[in-house]
């Protein structure tokens, strides 16, 4: 445009909005999907263009089957550049009797997850019993809301993670109140092992020290 300095494109009778490749072209890609022994780059070499597009083509009819929520459900989060929304994280549901996904959510937000539960009949959700999740709060409240009939609990991984980081914060701001290089400061950053593992054999063979300038155990250090 003359007047404001913009350019755009024209639409196309040729192609369906959002492609540039026309009807007949995408046609032929879809008639290439079926064709399991086909990768998304093996038709866009092919058809002379990106994966991406193929990606985007694919996604835009092709619908998988929701199934249907387990009785043990679990749900977490993993890092993903494919979040959507602002967000950084996927949602992801698995199910916890036979350890095998079950849905993955485009961000782990609370209004999706609320819209997701939304969509599902009560009756479904009314089936499950046990849900397990990590300390992020909108997971506790939707599942509060929507699945009024299971017990929720934090799953090990996450209680055991979250200890062991409130027990790291709290021995490196003792041993930060101790004299730098002094044998309580020496003792909790190099053998703070000692007191992180549930069993040890304390009575080992001793070696020698090189601190203390001494053949010592773990016992001696602990």
């Amino acid at each position: 445009c003359k007047e404001c300095g913009k350019s755009f494109s024209e639409p196309s009778p040729f192609g369906p909005e959002n492609f540039h490749q026309s009807y007949a072209v995408l046609n032929a890609i879809a008639l290439e999907l079926h064709n399991v022994r086909m990768t998304y780059k093996d038709i866009a070499h092919k058809y002379h263009v990106s994966d991406t597009i193929v990606r985007m083509y694919a996604d835009s009819f092709i619908r998988a089957p929701r199934l249907t929520l387990p009785e043990n459900l679990g749900i977490d989060e993993i890092s993903s550049s494919m979040a959507k929304y602002g967000g950084s994280y996927l949602c992801v549901f698995v199910d916890n009797n036979h350890r095998t996904l079950n849905e993955i959510l485009p961000n782990r937000s609370k209004v999706t997850l609320s819209k997701h539960f939304e969509m599902i009949p009560q009756s479904e959700r009314d089936k499950v019993k046990y849900v397990t999740i990590d300390m992020w709060e909108p997971y506790r409240d939707v599942c509060k809301k929507y699945l009024r009939h299971c017990e929720i609990a934090v799953d090990p991984f996450h209680v055991i993670k979250h200890l062991t980081e409130c027990f790291t914060r709290m021995r490196v701001g003792i041993m930060n109140q101790c004299v730098y290089d002094s044998p309580s400061y020496y003792l909790l950053k190099t053998w703070h092992k000692l007191l992180e593992t549930d069993s040890f054999d304390l009575d080992n063979e001793p070696r020698y020290n090189s601190k203390f300038r001494q053949k010592m155990n773990y016992r001696d250090l602990y």
